[in-house]
């Protein structure tokens, strides 16, 4: 027998390797050729992930083509194996037989436009199989390429892009332990993006039409918005990057807390407000205790703090204007001014008056007061001048005698 020249095969070999550097056809995955048996030339092919003619990735299932005996028995003939463009069906292109000698060997036909080399089966005179006795063979010859676009075992792939995915594939990493494949991305068949949440380290991020979402399924999947588990936190980091700021977090009693690693703001959705530390637990506005802790107003020239409502230390709700005390409500009492009466169910300054308005509304009427020289006064309507108390409310009663006020014209 002459003996065979290679030269022609790898010939063929590297046209069909100018095609897969073309980015025309190539084999992803499988599409393994090997001889079927013992006293059989069929050649097998395994199941894959192909492209020809540089379209989509497609998936042929495992097939077989069985080379034709030689017409000529002292000839060699070399066939070529692949799949056509556009095409998953196996097929098999004889070679021209020829009396192999050193300068005429017998080479593959050539591959056609866009189509997917697999293997070439080289029949030599009296052979029944690919046994060694024989010296044919069969040699795989596929172009193994990365499918980009396109990725993943099986389609359908996404139509456009340039890394194309089908509906739940999923990027995963391997952790730094070498123990866990940590999700990176998936796009799940409900239609949404989701990151991490494999049950890594890394927390569940979903995206989707409607929203964003954090955190495990179950507490995550509010509609719309950004939506997180219950008793998480949005953080923010302070401006001297040396601690975080908790923004805001739903917590177990389902209120909404703003800055919930300070003194905080809690809503409760339903009825209330609540500021601060310790605030009180009734109403729909809920403010802590103590001095500083106050609604304030700003003033109407806009240059400083105006009017102010507080509970002070003494739990009474203190009205300022400016700072200063204007008013404090007790439980009994009603106190007026910085220095009022420290008894009494109304209580005064000194040489501040109760006054009226007059009828014609033009101007006020005084009506009780304790001056200066703590002498309570009276003013009778139908006279300017103001009438005094004869003597000083020394009776012990609490009460000013009747015969000790005297009102003249």
């Amino acid at each position: 027998m002459n003996p065979v020249s290679l030269t022609p095969i790898f010939a063929r070999i590297f046209d069909a390797m100018d095609r897969k550097d073309q980015a025309n056809a190539y084999v992803l995955s499988g599409c393994i050729a090997s001889a079927h048996g013992a006293a059989s030339l069929q050649v097998d092919v395994t199941s894959g992930i192909i492209v020809t003619g540089a379209g989509a990735p497609a998936s042929p299932g495992a097939q077989n083509v069985t080379p034709g005996a030689l017409v000529n028995p002292l000839a060699s003939r070399c066939d070529l194996i692949y799949f056509p463009s556009g095409s998953t069906v196996l097929t098999l292109a004889a070679g021209v037989e020829v009396v192999v000698a050193p300068n005429v060997p017998a080479i593959p036909p050539a591959l056609p436009a866009g189509a997917c080399a697999i293997a070439v089966a080289y029949i030599v005179p009296g052979a029944i199989d690919y046994s060694g006795a024989t010296q044919a063979f069969v040699e795989n010859i596929q172009q193994n390429g990365v499918a980009i676009p396109y990725f993943g075992p099986t389609g359908p792939w996404a139509s456009t892009g340039d890394i194309r995915l089908r509906n739940t594939a999923e990027i995963r990493a391997r952790d730094s332990t070498n123990t866990f494949n940590e999700r990176i991305m998936l796009y799940e068949s409900s239609n949404f993006l989701l990151f991490g949440g494999a049950g890594g380290t890394l927390a569940r991020l979903e995206l989707d039409g409607t929203g964003i979402r954090i955190g495990t399924p179950s507490g995550s999947n509010a509609a719309g918005g950004i939506g997180i588990t219950n008793n998480a936190d949005i953080v923010a980091r302070n401006n001297g990057n040396t601690n975080d700021i908790t923004l805001i977090r739903a917590n177990t009693s389902d209120q909404v807390v703003i800055n919930a690693g300070g003194a905080g703001i809690t809503l409760n959705p339903a009825t209330a407000f609540a500021i601060g530390t310790n605030p009180s637990s009734a109403g729909i506005l809920r403010l802590p205790s103590g001095n500083g802790q106050r609604i304030s107003f700003r003033n109407n020239a806009n240059t400083g703090e105006g009017a102010s409502l507080e509970s002070d230390g003494s739990d009474q709700a203190v009205i300022r204007q400016a700072g200063t005390l204007l008013a404090a409500f007790g439980a009994t009492y009603l106190a007026l001014g910085a220095s009022a009466a420290g008894a009494g169910i109304l209580r005064l300054p000194n040489a501040l008056y109760v006054n009226s308005r007059n009828a014609a509304n033009t101007g006020n009427l005084a009506i009780l007061g304790v001056a200066a020289d703590d002498i309570m006064r009276l003013w009778d309507s139908r006279v300017a001048a103001q009438q005094t108390a004869t003597t000083t409310l020394a009776d012990g009663t609490g009460h000013m005698p009747a015969n000790k006020v005297v009102w003249t014209n």
